[in-house]
């Protein structure tokens, strides 16, 4: 059997010509933005979201903390809804360690969501741990907080 073998020369700027045609013929890569969703906070520790792109609230092991579904929220695009499941049910402490993300997307924060809830709020956002900073600051889209307890922020609570 014979196989035939051709030699193709290509100087640099061929070579060059090449690669980028290759290149411009691959479909682009970018960070995936999300629709709206609705993202459920399981867990009361502080973590951050590991990779926004992937639309997933996740600061670990399935873990989605506040912090991580305020920054998911914040990437999505349009009007989120951050629910509330974290076990065991019932009245529950979040306690960040440093000042949440602003808020600056439109996103309905459900205190109201967290199995137990029979007409009181049983989630608690407390900024005793976060030093001398705000605590849920709204700074875009029309956003509503129902169904939690914010308090011992050194300034302000929310804005």
């Amino acid at each position: 059997m014979e196989v035939a073998v051709a030699r193709l020369s290509i100087g640099r700027p061929g070579v060059v010509a090449l690669v980028a045609a290759a290149l411009l013929a691959l479909p682009a890569v970018s960070a995936r933005r999300v629709d709206a969703a609705t993202i459920v906070v399981n867990s009361t520790l502080d973590g951050p979201d590991l990779l926004l792109a992937d639309g997933v609230c996740d600061a670990g092991g399935g873990v989605c903390t506040l912090r991580a579904a305020i920054q998911q929220a914040n990437f999505n695009v349009g009007a989120d809804t951050i629910n509330f499941n974290i076990t065991p049910s019932g009245v529950e402490t979040i306690a960040p360690t440093t000042a949440l993300p602003d808020v600056t997307d439109a996103v309905t924060i459900d205190g109201t969501t967290q199995p137990g809830f029979t007409g009181t709020p049983i989630i608690e956002l407390s900024g005793a741990n976060a030093g001398a900073v705000d605590g849920l600051k709204l700074t875009g889209g029309s956003s509503t907080i129902r169904g939690l307890v914010i308090n011992r922020w050194a300034r302000t609570a929310s804005r």
